[in-house]
């Protein structure tokens, strides 16, 4: 790996910290053995939908497509590009032409890179670069060439706990207000009933 030293920062491309390759384009198969990941199967908080089916057919020659427990998938195409962690839940799946999947190395942790990925910063500049008129799509050249920070692990991993608890307060945040708003038009509803 090439690091860079600047302004006290040490930086790293992401295609030196992590292998990129494409998605696969596969046509649905009704005998299918592998989940076929598509950008409609996560929300907009990155969630993976719950019971999906098998829908594609995986010969042994394509299975090194197999998405593994760790892949990092970035949402290339469009214009919500996210990053999330592939946690295994479909034994066998496979992720669309839709999507990039990382491999991270040893040094750097998937889930921190996810976050590095959603950052609000690195998102204007992928989307800068972003070709396209009608669907725009990140080029695999443009996501390797970004500069990483390939800091401590400890580091790394305080910032995924941090994430973790900064997300929760949100969805704490929404409900509280959601209730809110529930009993205050409850509440009016009540006075003005006739």
């Amino acid at each position: 790996m090439f690091v860079v030293t600047i302004q006290g920062y040490n930086l790293a491309l992401i295609k030196e910290i992590a292998t990129i390759q494409s998605g696969v384009f596969l046509k649905p198969d009704k005998f299918g053995n592998a989940v076929y990941l598509q950008l409609n199967n996560y929300d907009y908080n990155g969630n993976l939908a719950n019971n999906l089916q098998p829908n594609i057919y995986i010969t042994p020659k394509q299975s090194r497509h197999l998405l593994q427990t760790g892949d990092l998938l970035f949402a290339a195409k469009g214009n919500y590009n996210f990053a999330v962690v592939y946690n295994g839940k479909y034994i066998n799946a496979v992720a669309s032409s839709s999507f990039f999947v990382l491999r991270c190395k040893h040094i750097i942790l998937p889930e921190y890179l996810a976050w590095f990925l959603n950052h609000n910063r690195n998102q204007k500049i992928l989307k800068i670069e972003a070709k396209g008129s009608s669907i725009p799509s990140i080029t695999k050249e443009h996501l390797g060439n970004l500069d990483i920070n390939p800091i401590d692990i400890n580091l790394q991993k305080g910032i995924i706990q941090l994430d973790l608890l900064q997300k929760k307060e949100t969805l704490i945040v929404n409900a509280i207000n959601q209730l809110k708003n529930q009993f205050l038009e409850e509440r009016i509803f009540n006075k003005i009933k006739i």
